[in-house]
């Protein structure tokens, strides 16, 4: 068979290596893998023949150590990024560490074994947490300094990751080695992102200090916001506004939440990338960047440590959710916030796709939003297209949701039925977290039901089970709606401590300035202490019931105040103004769930 005229006699083909050649071809299928919008089975195809290539070349190649450890690290980290390869990536980490130490190549080492920490989290994060552990003891006793700060940073990171609230203490004594170890070196951006980090463990404490504990933290962050290292972290402003934001709100200081809102928004919007680096202030080798596995990078000749956050069209979509829930929390009734979450949503669903979690929450958001303005058939519509499956958190919100859909509409017993499931079962004794919150809620609300539906023993118990939380809760919110349900409890005859019980549920609701529950809890005292009875308090009492109704804007106590103020009038001599107010009245009444129009019938407090 003759030779193709355009194909190369083999003496005068280019002298390269084959190993090289492999090489090459991997980086440029990863490149052109990661590079654009291609298909899923396009992306895994190229992916796979770039981790056959590097395979290949380990098998079949003598390298000198440090290629051979390069290559390891390089195809362990795909395999940990894009397979469920976790025993061959852990082999070919472990042979790869054992090559370094032979050979003294302590970057990739610490590379290989940063890698290794994290892929053990996944199956074991105690394991994983202790014996980064072990690595920080060996790098302070070294004086690797960038190492160092690497391995802290990745214990605080598993720590916030697959701790839980008990770690706090943990967590904040790493931290202040960091701290001190940056005020030492007069590392700024460590000292920065230390600070940052330390309020989100004081937020995530739940201890009664923790929002005044994290408020001092990013006091501490900002007070380098005019140096050259702030200007260059947007990401890291960014975090300090949303942090900023959370505590605004978990005090319930609505100016202060909309300029973080405001601050924050447009910082998103000149975002352009979701990682970020900060300056360890120590010089880098040119290959630092190949030798950590992109841990560590060299930038004008110094050392960075990188971090990964979320993609730019996650993070938009998360501040569209947090500016979602701030206008939420302004007045619930708000209808940008109902704008602000279908913006973040279209972002996630176009970005993202429908089954990204940051998705989920979105919806999930947007339904509590329907149920705060009372449109039970959009929040029925937008719960059924979210997920069953997630985290604990997100299965308890769902399903709270799905019950409170279905009290609100008068279905008493269904509800019942989806409050009593394990994931809203309310356990003493298990560990704080947003869980027992959604748990807690969705308790009260069975206490109510239980109630009404005669069971009045059983609701006393379920009440109790929740007392201390609420009680110390952090959020008076859950202090005043706990004595909502308490005053609800008490016989009616017990005028008295009924009236105690209230005066503590309106003082905890007017600190918050919540309309919709200082609605309830004055349509409630109407009608226990005011029914059928003339004068200035009964007057008084009444207008402050319908007024608190319409700021509220919820048809169905609009309507009950209203008919509580009309019949004070016509006992008053007012026959007109009352008629004005039950036609108001039944107008609300007409736009509540007929089931539900059943139930208030006769209903008394």
């Amino acid at each position: 068979m003759l030779p193709h005229d355009n194909m190369l006699p083999a003496d005068t083909l280019p002298n390269v290596p084959l190993h090289a050649t492999l090489l090459q071809l991997a980086d440029e299928y990863v490149a052109a893998a990661y590079g654009g919008n291609i298909g899923d089975e396009l992306y895994h195809s190229q992916l796979s023949t770039a981790m056959g290539c590097l395979e290949s070349v380990l098998k079949n190649f003598r390298l000198d150590p440090r290629r051979e450890a390069r290559v390891r690290l390089r195809l362990a980290t795909l395999m940990v990024n894009e397979t469920e390869n976790q025993v061959e990536a852990e082999e070919i980490l472990s042979k790869g560490i054992m090559l370094c130490d032979r050979c003294k190549l302590l970057n990739l080492k610490y590379g290989m074994y940063h890698l290794l920490a994290r892929l053990m989290a996944t199956s074991n994060p105690r394991a994983a947490m202790k014996r980064v552990d072990q690595l920080i003891g060996e790098t302070e006793t070294a004086s690797n300094v960038v190492w160092a700060y690497s391995f802290r940073f990745l214990r605080i990171s598993l720590g916030l990751q697959y701790g839980g609230r008990t770690d706090g203490a943990s967590l904040m004594n790493q931290l202040a080695i960091v701290l001190q170890m940056a005020m030492k070196f007069r590392h700024v951006a460590v000292q920065i992102m230390a600070s940052t980090l330390q309020a989100i463990v004081h937020l995530r404490s739940g201890a009664r200090d923790g929002v005044d504990m994290a408020q001092r933290a990013l006091a501490a962050a900002r007070t380098f916001q005019t140096h050259p290292e702030m200007n260059n972290l947007p990401q890291l402003r960014i975090l300090i506004e949303c942090l900023s934001l959370m505590c605004a709100m978990s005090q319930f200081n609505k100016e202060q939440a909309m300029q973080s809102t405001v601050m924050m928004q447009q910082e998103l919007e000149s975002l352009k990338e979701g990682y970020f680096s900060i300056s360890l202030g120590t010089a880098a080798a040119g290959d630092i960047d190949l030798d950590s596995g992109g841990i560590l990078s060299s930038i004008n000749g110094c050392t960075f440590l990188k971090f990964a956050w979320l993609p730019v069209a996650q993070l938009q979509a998360m501040g569209y959710l947090l500016s979602g829930i701030s206008a939420m929390h302004r007045d619930a009734a708000d209808t940008k916030t109902v704008h602000f979450l279908n913006q973040g949503l279209r972002l996630t669903e176009y970005h993202c796709g429908p089954a990204n979690q940051v998705t989920n929450l979105l919806r999930l958001q947007l339904t509590l939003a329907y149920c705060t303005q009372n449109d039970w058939d959009q929040a029925a519509k937008e719960l059924s297209q979210t997920k069953a499956d997630g985290d604990d958190f997100t299965k308890a919100l769902r399903l709270l949701l799905q019950a409170t859909i279905k009290q609100a509409t008068g279905s008493l017993k269904p509800a019942l039925e989806l409050y009593n499931a394990p994931p809203l079962k309310f356990s003493v004794g298990e560990e704080d977290g947003g869980v027992r919150d959604v748990q807690t809620l969705g308790t009260l609300n069975r206490v109510l039901i239980l109630q009404r539906l005669g069971l009045h023993e059983e609701a006393v118990g379920c009440l109790s089970e929740v007392e201390q939380r609420c009680l110390q809760h952090r959020n008076r919110l859950y202090f005043s709606a706990f004595h909502v349900a308490k005053a609800y409890l008490q016989p009616s005859s017990a005028i008295l401590p009924r009236k105690h019980i209230l005066k503590s549920a309106v003082e905890a609701a007017q600190t918050t300035n919540n309309q919709q529950l200082l609605c309830v809890i004055m349509n409630v005292i109407s009608q226990s202490f005011f029914h059928g009875i003339i004068g200035d308090q009964a007057m008084k009492s009444v207008q402050v019931s319908s007024v608190l109704g319409k700021r509220a804007r919820n048809r169905m106590w609009m309507a009950v105040a209203d008919e509580m103020y009309a019949k004070t009038l016509e006992m008053s001599g007012r026959p007109d103004k009352a008629a004005t107010l039950r036609r108001d009245a039944n107008e609300q009444m007409a736009a509540v769930p007929a089931t539900l129009q059943s139930l208030l019938e006769n209903q008394t407090f």
